[in-house]
């Protein structure tokens, strides 16, 4: 039976509800304030304005600001990385663990952000949406980084305009029910080693005015259940959805989308 892909249109809301909560007051906001010319450490109170963030806590990084987690349980209940435009914000993981339930790379138009995972670091999040207004890049050289819970999804170009890349390679792990390469912005996903498990769905250029999505292997980067591509092969995939499909075209891209990315336990082709 075909898993619709409609889904994602509401998972990002679903999460925003979900962080927010309906009717309570807004969570706590605490932005980083360290010397923008040299990295900080997470764990150090005196670099956000309310102190180190906890799980019921908005953390935002920005103004060139750079974060440090080398060791420890970090965590916070939605991480914003370059909110505003001109903003720019920074993590670097080699460590710890790091727990959020949204991670927001590039958040609004103009802002960029930028994360840095490697070593023995692990991310965990229900959604991640590197690219949601504004450009991010998550680049991950180890470590392992699970988007699991009530979404698992993971976004690259979330909005018109957003621009969102990954870079997986090393031994990177990476594992999600969902990816989708270019929502409704640009996305890239680029794998060169590592494992990238995904349970769920591929899509490229999911949006209808989508500007593309691109997925790309070399050497050795390995894919699990969606098996594209192999160890042994090396390859691209594009997708792109000039116009809208009108209603009597709608069926014909389901029939697409379902044999060329959705996995279905089949191995996939170049």
């Amino acid at each position: 039976m075909f898993r619709s892909v409609s889904g994602a249109f509401v998972a990002a809301a679903a999460v925003s509800a979900l962080v927010a909560g309906a009717g309570a007051d807004p969570p706590p906001h605490t932005c980083w304030q360290h010397d923008p010319a040299t990295p900080g450490d997470w764990f150090e109170g005196a670099n956000l304005t309310a102190g180190v963030p906890d799980g019921d806590d908005y953390a935002d990084i920005n103004s060139g600001g750079a974060a440090g987690i080398a060791s420890g349980d970090a965590e916070a209940l939605e991480l914003n990385l370059g909110y505003s435009a001109g903003d720019l914000g920074t993590v670097s993981q080699t460590g710890g663990t790091h727990t959020v339930n949204g991670l927001y790379v590039g958040r609004h138009s103009g802002g960029e952000g930028r994360y840095y995972l490697s070593g023995a670091g692990s991310l965990s999040a229900v959604v991640e949406l590197i690219g949601y207004y504004g450009t991010g890049t998550f680049l991950q050289t180890g470590g392992t980084n699970t988007v699991g819970g009530i979404n698992g999804n993971l976004f690259l170009g979330y909005e018109a305009g957003g621009s969102g890349s990954y870079g997986l390679s090393g031994t990177g792990s990476l594992g999600a029910k969902n990816e989708w390469v270019g929502h409704m912005g640009e996305g890239w996903f680029a794998q060169s080693g590592g494992t990238n498990t995904v349970s769920g769905v591929l899509v490229l250029a999911q949006g209808c005015r989508t500007r593309g999505g691109r997925a790309t292997s070399t050497g050795t980067g390995t894919w699990t259940r969606l098996t594209w591509p192999t160890s042994a092969s090396t390859g691209t995939r594009r997708g792109r959805a000039r116009t809208c499909p009108s209603r009597r075209h709608w069926g014909w891209w389901r029939r697409v989308w379902r044999r060329e990315w959705w996995g279905g336990g089949r191995r996939g082709r170049l």
